[in-house]
C-alpha cells in the first residue's frame, strides 16, 4: 500500500506543475483562468521593467460559457527563475469606470 501511495506523488505533483505552466503560457489557459475563452487581444502592452522583473498589462476580450463578453486584464510579472500572473474580469460597465476613473488620474499628472 506505501509503494502505491509512493509512486502516485510525483504523478500528482507532475500532473499540477503541468496544469500550472499550461495556465500561464497557453492562450486556452489564460482564458480558463478569466471564466471563458480568450477571443481577441488589443495589439498593444504595456511593459516595464526593473532590474531583473519584467512586469506585463494585457487586454483581452473574454468570452464566457452563457455568450457574454468581458474585458479581462493580464498583469504578469517574470523574473529569472520565476513567474507570476494575476488576471481581472470587468464588465463592459466597470471597463468604462475604470477608463473614466484612468482619465481623472492623467488629468491631474
Amino acid at each position: 500500500m506505501n509503494e502505491l501511495f509512493g509512486n502516485i506523488s510525483p504523478v500528482v505533483f507532475v500532473a499540477f506543475f503541468a496544469f500550472v505552466m499550461y495556465s500561464m503560457f497557453s492562450k486556452k489557459g489564460k482564458g480558463i483562468m478569466m471564466g471563458g475563452n480568450i477571443v481577441d487581444t488589443a495589439n498593444d502592452e504595456i511593459v516595464q521593467s526593473s532590474g531583473m522583473l519584467t512586469t506585463k498589462i494585457r487586454a483581452h476580450v473574454i468570452q464566457s460559457k452563457s455568450g457574454e463578453r468581458h474585458l479581462g486584464l493580464e498583469i504578469s510579472e517574470n523574473v529569472k527563475l520565476g513567474a507570476s500572473m494575476k488576471s481581472v474580469k470587468l464588465s463592459k460597465q466597470e471597463a468604462e469606470k475604470l477608463i473614466g476613473m484612468l482619465n481623472e488620474v492623467v488629468s491631474k499628472t
